[in-house]
């Protein structure tokens, strides 16, 4: 099945009550792909102001669960609540989608925390499981970015202007994050719960202008591995019960934690005009061509034969 180039729009009644301009939840969502379904494309659609989420992909507690849905190049706005919603699904890839305006102060309905993209904790099916990608996508003028309570792999996403957490993941499963360029958010990366067995892996991100807390770990410390980030803007780090106000403070407390590690402000070409891409005087700087290769770019390989090591556009 091939969902392309639609513009799909007010779904569900436009007027009061319901509409979720009115601040009532009113579930119509823009794309529904369910039980059963699989190798589903949903590509370069424009999906906005429908009651509920722009895209959800929900195949309930039974079998077959919906599998190999790719949602790519799409652009997401002003849904009542989320652009991208995954409940139970495996090999769900979203990539290359622009997603913005989810949040109270934007337009969204009560059925909704404002979140851009949501994995979802029913999607039990995947919390040991690595077979759902949010990969090179744009989110920003939101609430939060990304929040994960299911194992998710967050890759090469540019995260920027948000009301509250860039990355937040919470609940019993590991979560990957890698590549990511965070700016003006209050929390950068939030593990604000789960049982210690679980980890958080955090590598190669760029966090800028974070202006309360870079990294909040709050349990599952015993196996998270962060390295190689880069930090501007805020100064304070959270691990377990503990507050750093500095990330040499953090280092020297966490010494396995944050090998590479650097505080530093990076040049972007034009962040108030939304390009993000690092400046040539950088180069030889903190962050381009600094960052370590890691495993999980080779399953991605393993898994859909596609290699995606590479910069964005």
């Amino acid at each position: 099945v091939v969902v392309y180039k639609n513009h799909v729009y007010n779904n569900g009644s436009p007027d009061c009550p319901g509409h979720p301009r009115c601040g009532l939840e009113n579930d119509v969502h823009g794309v529904h792909s369910g039980l059963g379904s699989a190798r589903v494309w949903i590509v370069d659609n424009h999906i906005h102001e429908n009651g509920g989420d722009s895209v959800q992909i929900n195949g309930g507690i039974n079998e077959p669960y919906p599998e190999y849905i790719y949602i790519g190049r799409n652009v997401m706005y002003h849904e009542g609540e989320n652009a991208v919603d995954i409940k139970t699904a495996k090999h769900v890839i979203i990539s290359q989608n622009t997603m913005y305006g989810f949040g109270p102060t934007h337009f969204v309905s009560s059925g909704s925390d404002g979140t851009a993209v949501v994995i979802n904790d029913d999607n039990y099916i995947n919390r040991l499981d690595n077979k759902i990608w949010v990969i090179y996508n744009t989110i920003y003028n939101s609430r939060n970015g990304i929040r994960t309570q299911a194992y998710a792999n967050m890759m090469g996403n540019v995260i920027h202007d948000v009301d509250n957490s860039a990355l937040i993941t919470f609940g019993g499963h590991d979560a990957h994050f890698e590549n990511n360029t965070v700016y003006n958010a209050v929390y950068g990366i939030d593990r604000s719960g789960g049982a210690a067995q679980y980890k958080v892996t955090a590598l190669n991100n760029v966090l800028q202008q974070v202006s309360s807390i870079q990294t909040s770990v709050k349990n599952s410390m015993l196996n998270s591995k962060f390295a190689d980030n880069i930090y501007g803007g805020g100064t304070t780090y959270v691990w377990g019960g503990a507050t750093y106000n500095s990330l040499a403070a953090f280092k020297t407390a966490q010494p396995t934690q944050c090998s590479g590690c650097a505080q530093s402000l990076v040049d972007f070409v034009n962040a108030g005009g939304k390009d993000f891409h690092l400046t040539s005087s950088t180069q030889n700087g903190t962050a381009i061509n600094q960052a370590h290769p890691s495993a999980i770019y080779d399953v991605f390989q393993s898994l859909y034969g596609i290699d995606i090591k590479k910069d964005r556009d």
